[in-house]
């Protein structure tokens, strides 16, 4: 799963370290039990396991929502912060990761 992660990684920018470290996060966020719990996992996850293969503009449009659904009610995070450009783009990473994984 790991080295899957690391290599649907496709920016140009991004440090090897960088890929390695999203990876290394990919694989724990799997591991943790809340992964298989539908109403804790991160909205990603979730469209993953459905096996919508969208595009990042659909993606983004998305997110953006469910992250704000996903905030309603926990401590420290306001449903009316925006998601940034990288939130998303890191988020659009998992997903394509999750489509391996849950395909």
């Amino acid at each position: 799963m790991w080295s899957s992660s690391f290599a649907v990684q496709t920016e140009p920018n991004r440090s090897a370290l960088d890929k390695a470290l999203n990876a290394d996060n990919v694989v724990n966020d799997l591991r943790r039990p809340s992964v298989d719990d539908h109403g804790a996992s991160r909205p990603e996850y979730e469209i993953g396991r459905a096996a919508l293969n969208i595009s990042y503009a659909e993606f983004a449009l998305w997110y953006r929502i469910a992250v704000r659904i996903t905030r309603v009610g926990r401590a420290g995070k306001d449903a009316y912060d925006e998601v940034t450009d990288e939130e998303c783009r890191e988020a659009f990473d998992r997903h394509q990761q999750a489509l391996s994984a849950f395909s």
